[in-house]
Parts: C-alpha cells; sequence; structure tokens
C-alpha cells in the first residue's frame, strides 16, 4: 500500500528469505561510487558526519532501489554547498531486506558506526529497529514504509503526513468533491482493513457516513466481481491496494463501464497507472488523489531534479529495478536529508544526542514549500498516534491524463483525526 512498493500477492513473506543474504545486508560504502558523487565534497577539511539510510533491496517482497540512490545524491548536494558545518556528509547504506533480520543488522550496524541519525530510509519492520534506536538514541528521519511505530516511537521524527493522513484525507477528498456513497476496495488482510477505517474516518469528517467496504484477495486475478460488488450504489471508489491491484482494478472497472469517480493515495492511483489504463480516456480521468506534497513538476522540486540528474548516473537502471524519482518515497528521502541538514547546522558537535535535542526543540522549520512547515516540539493531540506531527496533504486531480493540483494549498486533516468536523 505504500508508495512505490513492489508486493508480491502471496507466499512470499519475510521468512521465506535465507538466512544467507543477511551476510550481505549491510554494507559501509559511502556514495555511489560515481565520479561526481566521489568527488562533491572533497575539499571538505571539517570533522564528517556519518549517517544512515536503510532501505529493502534483493528481496521478492519489498523494493526500493530509490532510496539509496536519493540519499547519496542529497549528500552530494550537501556536501557539494559546504557540507556539514564544513564536514563531509557520509551515507552508509543498508539493505534491510524487508526483514526483521535485515532491519535488526542494520539497526545495529548503525549502533555500531555511531550514526547521528537515521535518514530518509523505507521499512516496514519498525517493531523490530525502533526499541534498537530508541536504546541507543538514535533519531529516524522521514521514514517510509507502513510502520504503526512511526506513530509512537520517541525517536520517530516523520517529514510529514505519512500515508496514514493520506488515507484520511482521502475519505476527507471524496466527501468534500461531491461522493455521498463511498466504495473501498481493500486487500482482505488486516492492515488494509484498518486502513480502510480511516478512510472512513475522514469521510464521515465531512458529513457523509454511506461506505462500503469491498474485500479483495492478495492473490486476487479475477476484478470482474470485485468491480460489480463495488459499484453497486456507490458514486465513488477509492482504493486501499498496492498498485499492481490498483491497476487491474482499473482495468476491470474500464471494461464494465462504469462511471464512477475513483480516488487514490500513497501511490495506488499513480502516474503509471492512470497511463497504463487509458490516461485521459482511461477510468482515472476526473479522479482525484491525496498526496504527502507538490506533484514533482512543481518548480519547489528544483534542486531536486538537479541533483538527481547531477549525482544518479544509473537512473534508467534503478527506474527499471522499480525506483520512482517522481515519487513520495524518494522525495521523502530527500526532504529528510534537508531536514537533516538544518537540523545539523551550527551544532558544536553533531551526534545524534544533539540532533535529537535540536529536533524536539524545533516547532517551526520550513524546508521551501516540499513540506509544511514541521514541529516535533508538541506530541499530537492523538493519544494513540502522538508522532503524528503534521496532517497535512495535498489534493490532485487527473486531467488530460495527467495529475495535477487541485489547488495549491496544504490541507490539515487534524479535525478528522480528532473526530471533529472539517471544515468546508
Amino acid at each position: 500500500m505504500s508508495p512505490n512498493h513492489r508486493t508480491v500477492r502471496a507466499g512470499l513473506g519475510a521468512a521465506a528469505l535465507a538466512a544467507a543474504l543477511l551476510v550481505a545486508a549491510c554494507s559501509s560504502d559511502e556514495g555511489s561510487g560515481s565520479d561526481a558523487v566521489e568527488s562533491a565534497g572533497a575539499d571538505l577539511t571539517g570533522a564528517p558526519v556519518k549517517v544512515m539510510t536503510m532501505a529493502p533491496l534483493d528481496n521478492p517482497v519489498v523494493v526500493q532501489p530509490g532510496v539509496p540512490a536519493v540519499a547519496e545524491a542529497a549528500a552530494a548536494s550537501i556536501n557539494a554547498n559546504g557540507g556539514i558545518n564544513g564536514g563531509k556528509l557520509e551515507v552508509i547504506s543498508c539493505n534491510e531486506l524487508a526483514t526483521p533480520a535485515g532491519a535488526q543488522a542494520c539497526a545495529e550496524q548503525a549502533v555500531a558506526e555511531g550514526v547521528a541519525a537515521v535518514v530518509g530510509s523505507s521499512s516496514i519492520n519498525g517493531q523490530t529497529f525502533y526499541p534498537i534506536f530508541e536504546a541507543a538514541g538514535i533519531p529516524v528521519i522521514g521514514l517510509t514504509g507502513p510502520n504503526s511505530t512511526d506513530l509512537t516511537s520517541p525517536m520517530s521524527y516523520p517529514v510529514s503526513g505519512t500515508i496514514v493522513s493520506q488515507m484520511v484525507g482521502a475519505g476527507v477528498a471524496a466527501g468534500q468533491n461531491g461522493c455521498k456513497s463511498l466504495g473501498i476496495v481493500a486487500t482482505d488482510i488486516p492492515t488494509a482493513q484498518q486502513a480502510a477505517g480511516l478512510v472512513k474516518l475522514g469521510f464521515g469528517s465531512t458529513g457523509q457516513s454511506k461506505v462500503a467496504v469491498t474485500p479483495v484477495p492478495p492473490s486476487a486475478t479475477d476484478f470482474a466481481p470485485v468491480v460489480a460488488s463495488s459499484t453497486r450504489d456507490t458514486d465513488c471508489i477509492t482504493f486501499v491496494l498496492n498498485a499492481q491491484l490498483t491497476r487491474e482494478y482499473l482495468t476491470a472497472f474500464a471494461q464494465a463501464n462504469k462511471d464512477q469517480k475513483v480516488l487514490g493515495f500513497g501511490g495506488s492511483l499513480s502516474a503509471a497507472n492512470i497511463e497504463a489504463t487509458g490516461g485521459a480516456d482511461g477510468p482515472a480521468e476526473g479522479g482525484f488523489l491525496v498526496t504527502g506534497g507538490p506533484i514533482d513538476s512543481d518548480p519547489v522540486w528544483d534542486a531536486y531534479r538537479s541533483a538527481i540528474e547531477t549525482y544518479v548516473s544509473n537512473k534508467e537502471d534503478l527506474v527499471a529495478q522499480g525506483a520512482d524519482f517522481t515519487g513520495e518515497t524518494e522525495h521523502t528521502t530527500w526532504i529528510a536529508y534537508q531536514v537533516f541538514a538544518e537540523m545539523a547546522k551550527g551544532l558544536p558537535t553533531v551526534d545524534a544526542k544533539a540532533v535529537v535535542a535540536k529536533l524536539n526543540a524545533t516547532s517551526d522549520l520550513n524546508v521551501g514549500g516540499i513540506a509544511p512547515v514541521l514541529e516535533w516540539a508538541q506530541p499530537f493531540a492523538n493519544p494513540q498516534m502522538p508522532r503524528l506531527i503534521t496532517r497535512d496533504v495535498r489534493f490532485m486531480t487527473v486531467k488530460d491524463g495527467q495529475i495535477v493540483p487541485l489547488d495549491d494549498k496544504w490541507h490539515d486533516m487534524t479535525p478528522a483525526f480528532l473526530g471533529q468536523q472539517m471544515p468546508k
């Protein structure tokens, strides 16, 4: 369900990975090996600063090859502009293999290496690594991947509203854009059914209550009955599915000549899915998306795009492996590095303790529009998710087959999370 994750359907659980793979899980290599990355900051003479970026690679469950590439590009860009207080920012990239054991190995290496932070990572194994980072006092800045621990751990420092806010936002967007009866198509697994509850919460905060949830087996291949069930007495459809299942649903939806408005979040209604299912003539045209930030073509991403072009020499190969440099996972990694650079600026010693102290005192960090104004000084008033520090999302629509902003606003989902009515 999370942005850009390539997830197999069934039978390929994390336990299936051989223990021998763990030997290669972590690597202390800094940089991608390209001349541009290696040369960036070569003249810096200050104390070097180490951070870690974790991401799953080389496994059949979830792969995120764009995350370490963006991390290295971000560090190279920072180093080319003076580094961290005159010292070189060094990235330790760790392959967490999408397994608890792999995540534990990465966390233990981060502690052993004395990193100042874990920055811009992607993992679904928060329950494994957060206790290790909590014990060591190492902050986790800008993690992506579905982890309920993100919402509770004192070492979690989100840089966006996360997928949780987008789920609530999908319900809000539906209710605020004319939907009276919402069909939610959700994978038939507990986490997806819980996520459907968040969509309901958002829809209800707009004064609407008519919702029908259609479960989809993870191994589903025939979507005709799913389409028939989900479109019965509904005027809008949203998805709690991964990108592959969403595409198959939309294909069957188009073949059935259904006309409900569709809504997506978290990469389900991606640009690739819109194009693959007909573009301007497909079922997504006129639909809505909820994202964690501005679209990639927005000028606020100019520095990001420039860094990717300058420092990622194997971009096409990474895209073929599953990277999406226009997607939210890669964007969030970039944001996390900008946040870390701001937090480290001016610190006499850049270590985990000093970075945590500065994060905890921050109430108005502006990162140039790529994220809402960030603050970690106060926990969220909802006790079930005190680390959901920002609840702001952006609303998009599909016009002429392209994802474009519905408006230029950040939409705050806080009232919905607190059980209140959203302002109209």
